[in-house]
């Protein structure tokens, strides 16, 4: 029957991934909270939101991001893209991100990416490290 083929494939998954499935998790998490109003405040979304603002400052219409590669396998990498109609907005998402990394002890890189594009819709790619064990 046609199933077996799909079942072969998600044997072969691997963390690369899973962990992009994780950053869409993510994403979707921090964008609900958006939308529910959140406006999470603290040191930790500060530094964050700090970070994204000043390259955002280097007003990319294209991104420059590169995924890190883990070195080990105890450390996962994933990106979170979030995306707004205006930088204002981008950086609300990335103070909400920075509170549930905060709160589940998610470590944020410094690998930040910022760009707009001619409407200018804003867009943040902020890369995570996990221990595997985080994203269960």
């Amino acid at each position: 029957d046609g199933e077996a083929p799909k079942e072969k494939r998600k044997d072969k998954k691997d963390g690369k991934s899973e962990a992009k499935q994780f950053g869409k998790a993510l994403t979707e998490e921090v964008d609900d909270r958006v939308r529910n109003g959140e406006k999470p405040s603290g040191t930790h979304c500060d530094i964050l939101v700090g970070k994204a603002d000043e390259v955002a400052k280097q007003d990319k219409t294209s991104s420059s991001f590169k995924p890190s590669v883990s070195s080990t396998p105890l450390e996962v990498y994933v990106t979170v893209s979030l995306k707004a109609k205006n930088l204002k907005r981008v950086l609300a998402k990335v103070s909400v991100l920075a509170d549930l990394c905060h709160q589940r002890a998610y470590r944020a890189t410094d690998n930040i990416d910022v760009h707009h594009d001619a409407k200018p819709h804003f867009r943040a790619e902020i890369e995570l490290v996990l221990s595997p064990e985080q994203m269960k």
